[in-house]
């Protein structure tokens, strides 16, 4: 209690001369000299400053207080009631003041008015300081002390404490007024207690209730049970409720009405809420715009705008104003029907009828533009925000650079950021993220690195998301020893990775095929009590898999079936997966036939996966034989099952067979997607069969299906080894035009004409590629470079290969062995010998065949034996 009364100072010091304070009130004089030396080191709180332009009125009560020497209880209590209805604190506490320096010792009405005060300002540690002034004064506390504090507990969410404090209420003979005993119920439901809220009511109602407690139910506290019901969705035993407050006759009003409609759309039975709104207008009560917006959100949400203006429109018609809420709620239902133009109509009326946008108009505004691809729009907002002096949300913020990196808008995004940080704002960890994933996955590790160490500097600490999206880039770019790292700093800053974050270096140290590294890591997961998940068993069994552990695979997924571990379908597709692709054909089998003994359900996937496994092994009718088991177990192929087929199909030669896989995918009602079309348009290029490639790519552009990059890939590929060199260009210029050209189109065209023996042609495209915005790559070179070769151009090779190292581009293995098998058939030593030497200072060894090839040459030439010697050098790792 004498902290208590330490911090109740907070309220009362205004003046820096010292007096005794109000806590003198709840303590023996003994102890003023050391409240009023500890009160020193407070400061009043902004919101309890007081006034001082009171009008006459006031200044004149202040002045009859502080020159009156004693006054009766009516004098002090009429003007302290006066306060406390118009909410004027501040000159409360000082009334409270100068009754001190009067000496008047305040009575029980007076300290309850003062606990309520602090209970309204929800400050209940000084409200529970006045108590203990009441007890240690000597007065015996009643309702009106009580329920203040009762229903300020509650109302903060302290439900145990409220519910203690009632319990000593009622035991020492106090009964609650009534809107402590609503708040009671309607907490109890808050808290899930609505049975025991139920429980209380009915005994009430029945008269035995403890200590011969009772209260009269009226208006507010059933509409208040009500809300509380529905908003449980107890939508039966709020009903039930609702007609027992009609049978003890108190008429609904427009909040019962509005709570049971709001509840009924909650749980979607649109039926009921319909007929208690007319039920409401039948019996002449009004509905409100709450209860429009409650109507017209529900609509909404059922992608019924036009509905919901309809309701909207009714508004105005019965004389209601539509408010920011109306409008934020009309205004989400339309972005999410993409009705953009409805958006900006609506927009202009908010405007006509001066409806202020409040942060939840900006905050759908924003999101809505940017799901809708509006990006300008967003942006254009977001200016007029920052010229007007708008504080800005994070939410808002937040939702632009989403949309901007969705978008692959990363340098705008960049951009932005550097603006916001301008304007005063202050990213939080979560911006930072996004920024960080952004520019991960864009290939810019140092720029995020770099906005990593900023957001330390300026107090914002990363957590784990942000360690996990570093790690995850650089395991995915070879570089674990660098994620390790991070681990450890993760660690030394007092953050400990979750089982995502271990997994990531995990898959890491898999891809790398540094398996004894990941074995390692799997024991320390274990140790440092984080649980493995299914991602991370997954990971491990792909791992082993794949660099070939298939015994260390085997055993970890027995030891998952043994275990407590509750075993799923993934783990046995992702192991299935690396059986088939090692070649245990065998082994796969026999796993495929006991997955339904191990209580799991083969899926699609598996499906999928056995059936590609089938394929590549050849054994086309028992791929065919499990197709149709697939879909007598109940068990519908998808598109990737019916490609896995097609695929193997068109590879041999069989694209009718595939084309009857495309006929029967529609007959499933099973969409083809850009992958099966694409690899029936490149069965049918592989036969010649060019004019059916043609047919079947307008088709695909019928049926909505865009093309993407291996699509063209594949028709220009076609075009140029089938001689249409004329369509393969056309395509190209198309590309072109559309922007969507990348390098790889570049090369496979430039191989295409090269390969028809077009070398002008061919020629013309690799000096027309930088003006294209594409940058050639250590592809383009070589086939330009195989190319020239073939011709005979060998100096034209060497110079280009001389351009591409100065360029910047590094030759690989292929480079070197298309010059060098182009000058060993010239018999031209010296610059085999030169190009032998070159490959030497970079690491690279040349193949078997250019071995043997070079070796016959330089052998012949002995100056050049010498270079001999360079060959046993080279790295085997290199190959």
């Amino acid at each position: 209690m004498f902290f208590r009364t330490i911090a109740l100072r907070e309220a009362f010091v205004t003046r820096a001369v010292e007096r005794v304070s109000l806590s003198s009130l709840f303590v023996s004089t003994r102890n003023v000299d050391a409240l009023s030396t500890a009160s020193a080191l407070y400061e009043t709180p902004p919101e309890i400053h007081v006034k001082k332009d009171w009008d006459v009125a006031e200044q004149g009560d202040v002045y009859d207080i502080h020159n009156s020497q004693r006054r009766s209880s009516k004098f002090f209590d009429f003007r302290l009631v006066r306060c406390v209805k118009a909410k004027k604190y501040p000159e409360l506490f000082l009334i409270f003041d100068r009754m001190v320096d009067a000496n008047y010792p305040p009575n029980l009405v007076e300290m309850n008015i003062l606990l309520n005060c602090f209970c309204d300002l929800k400050r209940l540690d000084l409200a529970f300081a006045v108590l203990g002034g009441i007890l240690k004064r000597g007065y015996d506390p009643n309702g009106f002390t009580f329920d203040p504090l009762v229903r300020r507990l509650f109302l903060e969410g302290k439900l145990d404490e409220a519910v203690s404090l009632f319990n000593k209420m009622t035991r020492i003979g106090i009964s609650p007024d009534i809107r402590t005993w609503s708040i009671l119920i309607r907490a109890l439901c808050k808290g899930g207690k609505t049975e025991a809220a139920l429980h209380l009511h009915e005994e009430n109602l029945n008269g035995s209730l403890v200590s011969g407690l009772s209260y009269s139910p009226g208006l507010i506290y059933y509409s208040g049970f009500i809300d509380a019901l529905c908003k449980q969705g107890l939508m039966k035993e709020a009903k039930k409720l609702f007609v027992e407050m009609e049978s003890r006759g108190i008429p609904p009003d427009i909040k019962a009405y509005s709570a049971l409609i709001h509840g009924f759309c909650q749980t979607s039975d649109w039926v009921q809420a319909k007929a208690f709104f007319n039920q409401a207008l039948d019996r002449g009560i009004e509905p409100n715009v709450v209860t429009f917006n409650i109507l017209m959100d529900f609509m909404c949400k059922e992608q019924k705008t036009d509905e919901a203006r309809g309701l909207f429109d009714l508004m105005r018609q019965r004389g209601l104003h539509p408010d920011a809420h109306n409008f934020n709620t009309l205004l989400n239902g339309y972005f999410k029907e993409k009705k953009m133009e409805e958006v900006r109509e609506l927009l202009q009326e908010m405007k006509i009828h001066n409806v202020v946008r409040d942060v939840v108009t900006y905050r759908i505004l924003i999101n809505g533009f940017c799901k809708n691809g509006c990006i300008e729009d967003a942006l254009d907002l977001f200016k007029t925000l920052d010229k007007s002096g708008y504080n800005l949300d994070t939410r808002h913020v937040g939702c632009l650079f989403d949309a901007l990196l969705k978008a692959r808008k990363l340098d705008l995004a960049c951009e932005l950021f550097e603006k916001v940080r301008e304007m005063g704002f202050i990213p939080n960890v979560i911006i930072f993220n996004m920024m960080i994933d952004g520019l991960c996955k864009a290939g810019r590790f140092d720029h995020a690195y770099n906005l990593f160490v900023e957001m330390e500097k300026i107090g914002c600490s990363p957590n784990v998301v942000t360690f996990g999206v570093l790690m995850d880039f650089l395991c995915e770019n070879g570089r674990t020893n660098d994620a390790r790292g991070l681990l450890e700093l993760m660690r030394k800053r007092g953050s400990e990775p979750d089982c995502y974050t271990l997994t990531t270096l995990l898959k890491g140290y898999c891809k790398d095929g540094r398996i004894e590294e990941a074995r390692d890591l799997f024991e320390e997961i274990k140790r440092h009590n984080v649980t493995p998940d299914c991602l991370t068993y997954t990971v491990l069994l792909d791992g082993f898999c794949k660099n070939g552990c298939i015994e260390d695979a085997l055993i970890l997924f027995k030891t998952l079936e043994k275990s407590s571990y509750e075993l799923n379908i993934q783990h046995a597709n992702c192991l299935l997966d690396g059986l088939l692709k090692a070649g245990k054909l065998e082994l796969a089998h026999e796993l495929f036939e006991r997955i339904p003994h191990m209580d799991l359900i083969p899926d699609v996937f598996t499906y999928s996966i056995m059936v590609a496994g089938l394929c590549k092994a050849e054994r086309l009718e028992h791929a065919y034989d499990l197709f149709v088991k697939m879909e007598k177990s109940g068990c519908s192929p998808d598109v990737v099952t019916f490609s896995v087929l097609m695929n193997f199909l068109c590879e041999n030669g069989r694209t009718n067979e595939a084309r009857g896989l495309l006929e029967l995918m529609r007959k499933r009602d099973v969409q083809p997607n850009r992958c099966t079309f694409t690899t029936l348009l490149k069965g049918y290029c592989k036969d010649g069969r060019i004019e059916e490639a043609r047919d079947l790519f307008e088709e695909m552009k019928r049926h909505n299906v865009t093309p993407d990059r291996v699509t063209y890939i594949v028709l220009m590929d076609g075009f140029c080894k089938n001689g249409c060199i004329e369509e393969a260009l056309g395509l190209f210029k198309t590309l072109e035009k559309s922007n969507d050209l990348d390098i790889q189109h570049a090369n496979f065209l430039l191989d295409g004409l090269l390969r028809a023996g077009k070398l002008d042609l061919g020629y013309e495209l690799f000096e027309r590629i930088p003006h294209m915005d594409l940058i050639p790559n250590v592809f383009t070179y070589n086939i330009m470079v195989d190319g020239l070769c073939k011709a005979g151009l060998l100096d034209n090779a060497y110079d280009l290969f001389v351009v591409m190292e100065k360029s910047g581009c590094s030759p690989n293995v292929a480079t070197f062995h298309k010059l060098m098998l182009g000058f060993t058939n010239k018999e031209d030593a010296p610059k085999v010998a030169e190009l032998l030497q070159k490959m030497a200072e970079r690491n690279l060894r040349p193949d078997e065949f250019t071995t043997g090839v070079v070796i016959k040459l330089l052998t012949q030439v002995p100056c050049y034996e010498k270079f001999l010697k360079l060959i046993p050098q080279f790295p085997p790792s290199a190959c």
